[in-house]
């Protein structure tokens, strides 16, 4: 509803931060690149199944339970937007 005021999600750096994990630890757990968890943490966009696992990573790290929902600041390519994308960059 509009009446209700908007809660501020937190990001997958202020997590991070909170739970005193690097980077490279998350995308460890993830398993995905280094710089794809790192390319998800500073807003750029990221292969949604990539995404999923680095928030499962946080998830099992932590012991809370974090989706696209619930972290702010995410960019998360949909299939069908990276079928989309141009040649030259795939």
């Amino acid at each position: 509803s509009q009446d209700q005021p908007r809660v501020k999600l937190p990001t997958i750096q202020q997590i991070r931060r909170e739970h005193d994990l690097t980077s490279r630890v998350v995308a460890a757990t993830a398993n995905v690149e280094f710089c794809t968890e790192y390319l998800l943490e500073i807003g750029a966009f990221v292969d949604q199944g990539d995404a999923l696992k680095i928030l499962q990573a946080l998830s099992t790290l932590t012991g809370e339970h974090y989706t696209l929902d619930n972290v702010g600041g995410l960019c998360v390519a949909a299939p069908k937007m990276q079928e989309k994308q141009n040649p030259q960059y795939s």
